[in-house]
C-alpha cells in the first residue's frame, strides 16, 4: 500500500506547491510586503499545518469520523463559527480605526477592482509595495 500513496502524495505536494492556492498566495505577498526572513515561520506554519491534516487522516481520523458523523458536522460548525467570528472582529477594529489599515482590497480584490479602490493591486504585489494600506 505505501508503494501507491508515496509517489501519489509526490505528484500532489509538486502540484500543490506550484499551482495558485490561498496558502502560495498568502506567501508571496507575505514576501512581498515583509521581505524573505520575514515571511519564513509563516511558510513554516503553513508546511507544519498541512503535515498534520496529512498525518491525522492517515493515521485513521477518518474512522472516527465515519464512527462519529455528529463529530464532524460540530467540528464543521465550530471552525466556520468561529472564522466569521474572528473576520467581524478584523472589521470592527478597521472601521473604528484600531488596525494599520483597511485590507479589503487583499481579501476580496475583484470587489475592490470594480470599485476603484485597488485599480493596481496586482503590480503592487510584486513590486514590494504594501497590499493593506
Amino acid at each position: 500500500m505505501v508503494d501507491n500513496v508515496l509517489p501519489a502524495l509526490a505528484i500532489f505536494a509538486v502540484a500543490a506547491s506550484i499551482t495558485r492556492s490561498p496558502n502560495n498566495i498568502m506567501v508571496m505577498a507575505s514576501g512581498a510586503n515583509f521581505g524573505l526572513v520575514r515571511s519564513v515561520p509563516h511558510l513554516c506554519g503553513i508546511s507544519t499545518g498541512v503535515f498534520t491534516i496529512i498525518s491525522l487522516i492517515g493515521l485513521g481520523l477518518m474512522a472516527v469520523f465515519d464512527a462519529f458523523p455528529i463529530l464532524h458536522t460540530f467540528l464543521r460548525i465550530v471552525s466556520a463559527s468561529s472564522f466569521m467570528a474572528s473576520l467581524e472582529d478584523r472589521y470592527s477594529r478597521a472601521a473604528r480605526g484600531k488596525s494599520k489599515g483597511s485590507c479589503t482590497a487583499y481579501l476580496f480584490p475583484i470587489c475592490s477592482l470594480s470599485s476603484g479602490q485597488s485599480k493596481d493591486m496586482g503590480h503592487r504585489i510584486f513590486s514590494g509595495h504594501a497590499v493593506c494600506y
